[in-house]
């Protein structure tokens, strides 16, 4: 059982692209995360174990890494290939597409930008602080106490409206029991005493800023299985000649450098899903799988281990 261990292990990593059931959209980013995350911790844990010197542990954790790759390295394998469904969306839109997440996009029409991955929002004019679907207003400004009624005024406010033109080119309006200076073009007032710039045209006034003008670019256009025709073959050669490459390079590690080289490697693995560098993680597994069927072979005492348990 303990001269088949290695063959077995790598098999988990090479079967996993030929015998999987085939999903309709290609790659699944979200699961591929949840796996790595996964193994991550499995393989922290079986480091932790040896670091205590809690061999049997150790071992039972990198048996339980092997049967956690194999799911990785199926959901992982190509997580994006985007080319065939550019061309699907650019056909359908008659127009060029941009990618956003795993998924490709109509560009957003000119004058527009995207505002996450649905949403074509109108860029801000000048002097406008972008803010996604809103752009901030530039500053307001006081229009100062105004020109109340004055003892010796008459009953009316006339002399109040004399006052504040004689001090206001643009002229003068009342506001409540007040006169007080027009605002400048391009501003209103906002109540008694502030000039608030005004929204351009189609925009909706919030107050301190303006809603743009946007609309929906769909749920746009992913990839599919069909896209990638020959990613599991690719990736099925690839893991055949690394195991080939990987067993003649660790072969002749005595059990100390193994255990050094599963705590480096696995180093790697659980920084890249920290990061959310995937990527980091899926290129090292395979390392970590041929690293740990050697130890498994070689070093641990496989009678201890209860796998069960």
């Amino acid at each position: 059982m303990r001269k088949t261990l290695i063959v077995a292990i790598t098999i988990l990593l090479i079967s996993c692209v030929s015998s999987s059931k085939i999903e309709p959209l290609q790659g699944n980013l979200l699961r591929c995360t949840v796996d790595v995350a996964k193994a991550a911790q499995t393989l922290g844990n079986a480091i932790k174990s040896a670091v205590a010197q809690d061999w049997v542990s150790f071992a039972k954790g990198l048996i339980s890494l092997a049967e956690q790759i194999k799911p990785m390295v199926e959901d992982c394998k190509d997580p994006i290939c985007l080319g065939p469904a550019t061309q699907r969306c650019q056909q359908k839109e008659q127009k060029q597409c941009e990618q956003w997440g795993a998924i490709e996009y109509p560009v957003c029409n000119e004058g527009y930008h995207n505002f996450g991955c649905c949403i074509c929002a109108e860029s801000c004019p000048s002097r406008y602080e972008d803010q996604g679907l809103y752009c901030k207003k530039p500053s307001s400004y006081g229009r100062g106490a105004g020109y109340p009624w004055e003892f010796g005024d008459d009953m009316s406010l006339n002399n109040a409206y004399k006052r504040c033109e004689a001090e206001n080119s643009q002229g003068c309006e009342q506001y409540g029991l007040v006169i007080y200076p027009k605002c400048a073009e391009g501003f209103h007032n906002v109540g008694c005493c502030i000039c608030s710039p005004d929204c351009p045209e189609n925009y909706t006034d919030i107050g301190i800023s303006c809603k743009k003008p946007s609309y929906g670019r769909g749920v746009g256009y992913p990839m599919y299985w069909t896209d990638c025709p020959n990613s599991a073959m690719n990736l099925e050669q690839k893991l055949r000649k690394e195991s080939r490459m990987l067993e003649a390079k660790f072969g002749d590690l005595n059990c100390d450098e193994l255990i050094t080289a599963i705590k480096s490697n696995g180093q790697i693995f659980v920084d890249g899903n920290d990061s959310q560098n995937i990527n980091n993680s899926v290129e090292v597994a395979p390392t970590i799988s041929q690293l740990s069927a050697q130890y498994l072979d070689r070093c641990a005492d496989m009678d201890k281990i209860d796998i069960d348990n």
